[in-house]
């Protein structure tokens, strides 16, 4: 084929004649085309014919590809500008298909070059899309913005009908920031993709022009309308409710059409302002989180405690209200009297509240450290009296001498438990522990308690909470005991088996230093030379 250049011009003629024109028409008006697969292998047979016969050839084919594009994007542009508000977005997404149709097929016919004469520079995809975006998208873009965000406050409002047309809107200003887009037919629909190997080099010019400039306020806005609004005519339980379904709505639209560079731009939007904002004014309110304290609404705290762990910072506002929630409770049961002067009634009532307390922090709080550790300040707020270290010492006593008498090891093991709780608690454990003292040389002295291995299993218990010189009078008086035993077994192994003469004997050699014995009841007693056979 000749290559000057009025040959080359009457080639693009047939090419537009055979197959694009019908292509245009059809698009613009609804004309059905009636090219078929041998025409579109002659219009391509033609191209390649065209592109081969010299440098300046290709150089008009890509020239003529480009303006015809253009072309019909200045034509759905002025199409799109007449339209109303309320027509605009459906007329921007009809007019992108279009394009995006025509495009599709302008690079199936002009294909050719691609495979060569466009190798080392932009491919027809590229070309096309930067007409879209210059002179089809950029002039409208405020608008598009404009409009969009409309839809999705409306579908924040759960009407959702037109969810799929932001979808659609929201992925034309994704495939703007694609470095490398190749248009396909995917589903019988034109798309637009990311050429393989460059997915995660695409840069967010346009997305975040949409987000920066104007996504990002309308979010802020619409939460503080929320947040207003339902914060004045919601009660403290309600609000809660509400704000969690809101989250779990906003996650939906955002898996459904938000690109997730903005996921968690919007959280922090969101969060801050619904629930950091109002967490103390939620917390003050009538059925705020003090009257969920009190009336044991443990289904609402831990609504709360699901909707504030979303703004860790407003835990607080609960573990501010817990902390004297617990101490007015254990308050209330010391100053009862008739309970408080029974060890019996006074510390099973403290284990109560104790066991309440963890089950509250465990299903409610999810045992999360922080509630943890403020239930213990609680515990630690009104234990720091004398009396409840005391009396746990008393009841300590109790159980050593009698409570333990017919109980299994497992139910021994559970009060032992239960009592090194409330001890962990005690904020002057010397209180505790000279008392203590007292009570177990009083126990051993005389030999009431139920069993010495139970003795050594408190011992124990109170060595690993509080250290080794906590327990150490405690460890010296069962060392004497365990000598004491060793001793006498020696003294009866004799011949005279303990009872020299017809005498029996037995005596116990205790540590001055460890043992509660008050010296001045002591007698000096010289021993028989007889008795020390």
């Amino acid at each position: 084929m000749d290559s000057n250049k009025k040959d080359i011009s009457k080639a693009i003629k047939e090419i537009e004649k055979e197959m694009i024109s019908e292509i245009i028409e059809y698009l613009k008006y609804g004309t059905e085309p009636k090219n078929n697969a041998n025409t579109y292998m002659n219009v391509y047979t033609l191209v390649k014919e065209v592109a081969d016969s010299g440098y300046n050839a290709r150089e008009d084919l890509l020239k003529y590809y480009n303006e015809t594009i253009s072309n019909f994007v200045d034509f759905s542009l002025q199409k799109i500008k007449k339209e109303s508000n309320i027509q605009f977005i459906d007329s921007l997404i009809k007019n992108t298909e279009n394009i995006n149709s025509l495009i599709y097929w302008m690079k199936r016919i002009f294909g050719y070059l691609d495979r060569f004469y466009t190798k080392d520079q932009p491919t027809l995809s590229k070309h096309a899309m930067e007409i879209y975006k210059n002179n089809f998208f950029i002039p409208i873009q405020n608008e598009i913005f404009k409009e969009v965000n409309k839809l999705i406050k409306d579908d924040r409002n759960l009407n959702t009908e037109s969810r799929h047309k932001i979808k659609a809107v929201l992925n034309t200003i994704d495939n703007l920031d694609l470095i490398s887009p190749q248009i396909m037919k995917e589903n019988k629909k034109m798309v637009w993709m990311a050429e393989k190997g460059t997915e995660d080099k695409n840069l967010r010019k346009f997305g975040d022009k949409w987000y920066n400039e104007t996504f990002s306020n309308e979010t802020i806005n619409f939460a503080k309308e929320k947040a207003e609004a339902d914060i004045q005519r919601m009660s403290a339980p309600e609000y809660i409710l509400s704000q969690l379904k809101y989250i779990d709505e906003e996650n939906e639209r955002k898996s459904d059409y938000i690109n997730p560079n903005y996921h968690s731009d919007i959280d922090k939007i969101n969060h801050k302002i619904l629930i950091g904002g109002k967490a103390e004014e939620l917390a003050n309110m009538d059925t705020g989180l003090s009257y969920m304290f009190d009336n044991k609404r443990n289904d609402e705290l831990k609504k709360a405690y699901d909707l504030f762990s979303l703004y860790p910072d407003s835990l607080k506002v609960i573990t501010k209200s817990f902390k004297p929630y617990i101490k007015r409770r254990g308050e209330e049961i010391g100053k009862n009297r008739e309970v408080s002067r029974d060890p019996r009634k006074f510390i099973p009532q403290l284990v109560s509240l104790k066991k309440e307390m963890d089950n509250l922090v465990e299903e409610c709080f999810l045992n999360n450290p922080n509630f943890q550790d403020t239930k213990n300040k609680g515990f630690n707020a009104f234990m720091e009296k004398e009396l409840y270290a005391k009396q746990l010492s008393n009841y300590a006593d109790f159980c050593m001498r009698i409570e333990f008498k017919g109980k299994s090891e497992e139910e021994v093991d559970n009060i032992l438990n239960e009592i090194m709780g409330l001890f962990k608690c005690i904020t002057n454990k010397l209180v505790f522990q000279i008392d203590a003292c007292k009570k177990l040389s009083n126990r051993l002295i005389k030999g009431s308690s139920v069993s010495i291995n139970h003795e050594k299993k408190l011992i124990l218990k109170l060595k690993q909470e509080s250290g080794v010189g906590y327990v150490s009078k405690m460890t010296r008086m069962m060392s004497d005991l365990d000598e004491n035993k060793e001793e006498i077994g020696q003294y009866k192994s004799k011949d005279h088996r303990g009872m020299p003469n017809g005498f029996k004997f037995n005596v116990q050699i205790v540590s001055q230093s460890a043992w509660e014995i008050n010296k001045k009841s002591l007698e000096k007693i010289e021993i028989p030379k007889f008795l020390s056979i």
